[in-house]
């Protein structure tokens, strides 16, 4: 299994400071080739969503270097990982809000992770970041956790409608926020030839999923560069239309 990563983040054409926060990384294991990724967009509609789309980033990046390296000693499975990782969200949620009351502050971030390992994916997911799985086309992965989504899975508003919606932006969990957060998780096989993508919601917020395949085809990611120039190329066509937010992708490429 062959693995190509990479991973941009940009402010955005008005903000001087960006509320995301990105990780990415592969490496060679006794168990195989492994690839982690992580995308968090801070909430800019409160207090310092900054610290704490870092905060729950830099902790996941801790879990990657410390105890994937353990959980791979062993058999390895998804129920393991879903607990190890629910645990880390929720302690992250608790020490965020901890944080936040004793700065009379209020924070929260969406996250959504992946870890490819073992020919299989696993993906982790708060808010209204997204996963998107690119083969023959582009694939959600992920639910947004808002409002608006939830009106449309009820059957209230369209797909189309919801894209207008002024509940757009209301999510209703994000880490640092919400009593309580229950992550959505999902895991399968790689397919040969895949690219995963992580983004925060200024990506689908001006591209759909035919305009994200034919920016990130698998055929046109054979190489590192190619990935880097795909994510320059997409961010500046997301801030020529006016988009006000950070932007952030990682990609992961996967030959099985």
């Amino acid at each position: 299994m062959k693995i190509i990563i990479s991973g941009q983040t940009d402010s955005g054409i008005e903000k001087q400071k960006n509320y995301d926060s990105f990780y990415v990384s592969s490496a060679e294991t006794p168990a195989g080739p492994v690839a982690f990724g992580i995308v968090c967009d801070g909430l800019d509609g409160l207090q310092d969503g900054d610290v704490a789309s870092s905060s729950v980033t830099r902790t996941f990046k801790e879990w990657y270097h410390n105890r994937l390296p353990i959980l791979l000693q062993k058999t390895f499975d998804a129920e393991k990982l879903m607990k190890d990782w629910n645990q880390v969200v929720q302690n992250q949620n608790k020490l965020i809000q901890a944080y936040s009351r004793k700065n009379s502050l209020v924070m929260g971030t969406s996250l959504t992770a992946i870890l490819v390992c073992q020919k299989n994916y696993y993906v982790i997911h708060v808010g209204d970041t997204r996963a998107y799985r690119i083969g023959r086309k582009a694939v959600r992965m992920t639910n947004d956790h808002t409002m608006s989504a939830e009106e449309v899975r009820k059957g209230t508003i369209t797909e189309e409608q919801e894209k207008t919606d002024r509940r757009r932006n209301i999510l209703l969990q994000s880490v640092g926020v919400s009593s309580i957060i229950k992550p959505e998780f999902c895991y399968g096989t790689v397919a040969e030839n895949t690219v995963f993508l992580l983004c925060s919601n200024s990506f689908f917020r001006q591209a759909n999923e035919k305009g994200l395949w034919h920016y990130f085809e698998p055929e046109k990611m054979k190489t590192k560069k190619e990935m880097e120039s795909a994510l320059w190329r997409t961010t500046f066509m997301i801030k020529m239309q006016k988009e006000k937010d950070s932007i952030t992708g990682v990609l992961i490429k996967v030959e099985v």
